[in-house]
């Protein structure tokens, strides 16, 4: 049986950067949602859409001081996002579910995936269960459970403090990610910049801002969609005087007076974006494992 011979380099670049500049947009226009967890499900999934993967994840880690010697460059995980076929689960990381910190410290893909912290990356490493190396890391039992053959990652560095890592998932019976998805995410990963400031600033982890409450979270989703503010406390089953008191605070938080100008930092976002929202990256993912489980650089 004759083989396809893969397309020239020129038709894939070609493919790609269109295909990259409206995943790009759809972020770009992405509105507003009435929880947190499914405004980043579905902007994981416009991206999935491009990439032929409905499963995945995000999670939003952001740097702490880091004790000597930390090999993760003082950056944890603070917020969770599992992203299913069918389902979407999330887990706002406390310290109690930090307790373990050796595992994690110790994790090898968790310390590969931190090396050049601060820069956009994109990994395309290979099965954690083929490589003796990587056999102790968390991902282990991840891929286990939810029968996951490959998975590539994108990390998106909001600012030195903050930075948005996304994974992408194939499971079992679905063909592994190829030489046109990575090139994909490697040209996705500088336009993910207004979808990941966006997350940053609905869970109050934006520069300059205190950090907002559960309950403050609730509201400032909802003064960002289209309910009246008078539905607002019936949506959070609260008293109108108590629902608009959590209202100034949220405002006196992000320090705006008015749902006018709450809009209107959630929309100037698109003024932090780059101008082109897709440029070629200076790095390549690095390739899956070779045949007996060795790894390709």
């Amino acid at each position: 049986m004759n083989r396809r011979a893969p397309p020239p380099i020129a038709h894939l670049d070609s493919d790609v950067s269109r295909c990259a500049v409206q995943l790009c947009m759809a972020l770009y226009e992405l509105p507003p949602a009435r929880t947190i967890a499914r405004y980043v499900a579905a902007g994981h999934r416009r991206l999935g859409e491009g990439l032929g993967s409905r499963e995945g994840f995000v999670v939003l880690a952001v740097r702490v001081e880091p004790p000597d010697g930390d090999p993760l460059a003082g950056f944890r995980p603070l917020y969770n996002f599992t992203i299913g076929k069918r389902s979407l689960s999330s887990t706002e990381v406390t310290a109690e579910l930090l307790k373990n910190e050796r595992r994690l410290l110790d994790d090898p893909v968790l310390r590969r995936m931190v090396a050049g912290a601060g820069r956009h990356r994109v990994f395309h490493g290979p099965d954690p269960r083929t490589v003796p190396a990587l056999r102790t890391s968390v991902e282990v039992d991840y891929w286990n459970v939810r029968g996951v053959v490959d998975r590539l990652k994108a990390i998106h560095a909001i600012d030195q403090r903050l930075e948005l890592h996304v994974g992408f998932d194939r499971s079992t019976g679905e063909p592994r990610f190829g030489r046109r998805e990575e090139a994909l995410v490697e040209a996705l990963v500088a336009g993910m910049r207004p979808w990941a400031r966006r997350i940053a600033f609905l869970v109050g982890e934006a520069p300059a801002r205190m950090s907002l409450t559960p309950r403050e979270r609730e509201a400032l989703c909802l003064l960002l969609g289209d309910l009246a503010q008078k539905q607002h406390a019936e949506a959070l089953g609260l008293s109108s005087a108590r629902a608009r008191e959590l209202v100034r605070s949220v405002y006196r938080k992000i320090g705006v007076g008015s749902r006018v100008e709450l809009m209107a930092r959630w929309y100037s976002a698109r003024g932090d974006a780059q101008r082109t929202p897709v440029r070629q990256m200076p790095y390549r993912a690095a390739r899956r494992p070779g045949p007996r489980g060795d790894e390709r650089g």
